[in-house]
């Protein structure tokens, strides 16, 4: 029960927090836009582990479709902080401007 309320809360500060990255400029034209793009990087798990690998994947693909900003996320090649550091700098690489990390063990990337 612990842990379906942590990842609840943690799928709310994802989306709160990209909620205030999109929000408006405060110019009257709507046709203005923010561009960026999301990232996510599972830790040791993957999308479908039902924690909060899953729960950020999930919040951080329906806050895209929703918004319609391009989402990627990337599985690191091993449980290691090497690899997850190479995910953060791939997805700089490729474009990422807000990349969600869930999880303690990125807590060295």
């Amino acid at each position: 029960m612990k842990k379906k309320v942590l990842v609840l809360m943690l799928t709310t500060v994802i989306v709160m927090s990209l909620t205030a990255c999109a929000s408006h400029t405060g110019h009257s034209d709507d046709t203005i836009t923010t561009e960026m793009n999301i990232a996510m990087i599972t830790d040791s798990g993957d999308v479908t582990d039902q924690g909060y690998n899953q729960a950020s994947y999930e919040a951080c693909r329906n806050w895209s479709e929703i918004n319609d900003v391009p989402f990627t996320y990337y599985k690191p090649e091993s449980d290691s902080d090497e690899a997850r550091n190479t995910s953060v700098d791939k997805a700089v690489a490729e474009g990422a401007d807000i990349i969600v990390m869930p999880g303690y063990l990125f807590a060295a990337t």
